[in-house]
């Protein structure tokens, strides 16, 4: 559980598979007035240790959302380099 009041899941369709989720929406993408629709992002790695959207992000800073990172890899160059950017403001 992530703590949060509440939590949304962003998905291509509706799925049977997460709906056994307790406390979380899911929201079939788009997303109306995405970035209203939350105040904090939580960084969900992968198994392929890329990240999916890089976008989001630096959006996140932009529109000062709360990030909340917990990355067991390191080798995620992409993201490590768009995240020390957006914490040092380049």
């Amino acid at each position: 559980m992530s703590g949060c009041e509440r939590s949304i899941l962003v998905v291509p369709y509706e799925t049977v598979e997460y709906s056994s989720l307790r406390n979380i929406k899911q929201v079939v993408a788009p997303v109306e007035n995405f970035m209203e629709q939350f105040d904090t992002y939580i960084y969900t790695p992968v198994s392929r240790h890329f990240d999916c959207s890089p976008r989001l992000l630096t959006e996140c800073f932009l529109y000062r959302k709360k990030v909340i990172t917990n990355i067991s890899y390191a080798d995620d160059t992409g993201f490590n380099v768009r995240y020390n950017d957006c914490i040092n403001n380049i």
